[in-house]
């Protein structure tokens, strides 16, 4: 699965979230380009549910397991950010284990409650 282009404008905040079960397993998201005086978070949890941010420069990408909790938290301040994003699943992948797993959350408060 490949998405085109995606912009996000001033305010813009990507709630935290698990990818499709079926389909987004392990992603790529490809920057492109922002117009900003701060560079914008991607906020990801790991599987230990520590908090990472990546920040995103010219020419970087990311590969990373996207039944992980990730989003941006942060709303944006700048006039655009763009990236690119891709998603594959394994050739012999079973997402039985995984279907009805809870992939929306409000914030770190809410996933810290659920894992307790």
């Amino acid at each position: 699965w490949g998405y085109g282009v995606r912009s996000y404008i001033k305010n813009s905040v990507l709630h935290l979230h698990r990818d499709r079960v079926d389909t987004h397993i392990i992603s790529c998201i490809i920057y492109i380009d922002q117009k900003s005086e701060t560079n914008w978070p991607l906020d990801f949890y790991d599987h230990d549910n520590n908090h990472h941010q990546v920040f995103f420069e010219d020419g970087d990408m990311l590969f990373y397991e996207s039944l992980c909790i990730h989003g941006r938290e942060t709303p944006f301040q700048g006039k655009y950010y763009r990236n690119m994003y891709f998603h594959w699943k394994p050739v012999d992948w079973d997402e039985t284990p995984y279907i009805g797993m809870r992939t929306s959350f409000k914030n770190i408060h809410d996933i810290k409650n659920f894992y307790r």
